[in-house]
């Protein structure tokens, strides 16, 4: 019996030692690994550009804030004129809109920030539409051609519109603290997993309740940000 396995050991011995053999080992292992190595290199090229959109979204997003809060002081300097018989030679900002989504390897993010997106795109279409009737109603105006109560009547549909949009930009401001605040939280669980598993990323969920809590400190840093950039304005042609 003894003899028996002694025998086989050595024919499997041979057997591995030759070359042939051995280049085929050599080649099937290394063709192995190169499958490991590729898959684990494509699933972390996947992580990447998912973790990359979502930072880049959070940095958007209060890019945002600061876009939305200069047409809203825009559009009250419209009114302003408005009230005074004349028309704004101010032009409105559009909202940047950029399509990150695509990246994303979350439904649950992709789906906050298409419904977000969405807001952004008919935002922008105000703005738009407000720019083209200031500029014909400011070009009618120097014209003289237009009788001035009739000017009178285009300028107070233009202020009701004016006091719309403002409310717009208001509104789509409080859905960016709640798309920002969602966004913050995702990425504090947003880890590249062993071995660049996307299971993981797949299955992050952010709850209502995390939300709200994230939304209350980005509001209350956004408006630290906005004082303290008010301040150092002012200090600058202070006396």
């Amino acid at each position: 019996m003894c003899i028996q396995i002694i025998d086989i050991l050595t024919g499997t011995a041979n057997f591995l030692n030759n070359a042939a053999v051995g280049a085929f080992l050599g080649a099937f292992f290394a063709f192995i690994f190169g499958i490991i190595a590729y898959d684990y290199t494509k699933h972390r090229e996947k992580w990447k550009a998912h973790h990359g959109g979502v930072v880049k979204a959070e940095r958007l997003l209060n890019r945002h804030l600061n876009q939305i809060s200069g047409n809203i002081h825009l559009l009250k300097g419209a009114l302003d004129t408005y009230v005074k018989n004349a028309f704004s030679e101010n032009g409105l900002n559009p909202i940047e809109d950029i399509d990150l989504a695509i990246d994303f390897h979350n439904i649950g993010i992709i789906n906050v920030y298409m419904d977000y997106q969405s807001l952004v795109e008919k935002v922008n279409h105000d703005l738009g539409s407000w720019n083209r009737s200031n500029d014909r109603q400011f070009t009618a105006a120097l014209s003289g051609v237009v009788h001035p109560a009739d000017i009178a009547v285009n300028r107070k549909h233009l202020a009701d519109r004016t006091k719309e949009i403002i409310q717009h930009l208001e509104d789509l401001m409080q859905e960016t603290y709640s798309t920002g605040a969602y966004i913050r939280e995702f990425l504090k669980f947003d880890k590249r997993a062993r071995f660049a598993r996307l299971k993981y990323t797949e299955n992050i969920s952010i709850s209502e309740e995390q939300v709200a809590a994230e939304r209350i400190v980005f509001v209350q840093q956004s408006e630290d940000t906005m004082k303290k950039d008010r301040e150092g304005r002012l200090k600058k042609y202070a006396p």
